[in-house]
């Protein structure tokens, strides 16, 4: 059984969603070590690139094309709920970017 892509939201969610939650520690790396050619900054744009692979994996495995660009699509939404759900304080950015990737889906 192949697992639907929206589900990738579900898993942010259950983190996000978490009381000690306070960013993304990648993107919050990337902002403090803003040099693009620092270690640090290396090491977390490659763990958002793995994540767009096995996101693109999953797209792949449910049957959708081109995969790697929804996967790129997704990532930003994911990246954006984020920041969503630091300024809001609560999940509604999660499932605001599920609904948009929804539609993507539907293309």
């Amino acid at each position: 059984m192949t697992a639907h892509p929206l589900g990738v939201f579900d898993v942010v969610a259950e983190r996000y969603g978490q009381a000690d939650f306070r960013g993304c520690a990648f993107i919050n790396a990337m902002v403090e070590a803003a040099d693009r050619g620092s270690e640090t900054h290396r090491i977390a744009r490659g763990h958002k690139l793995a994540q767009i692979q096995i996101i693109a994996r999953v797209l792949e495995q449910a049957g959708y094309s081109p995969s790697h660009e929804l996967a790129c699509d997704f990532q930003l939404l994911i990246d954006g709920a984020v920041m969503g759900v630091l300024r809001e304080g609560n999940l509604e950015p999660v499932e605001r970017a599920k609904q948009i990737a929804a539609r993507l889906l539907r293309l």
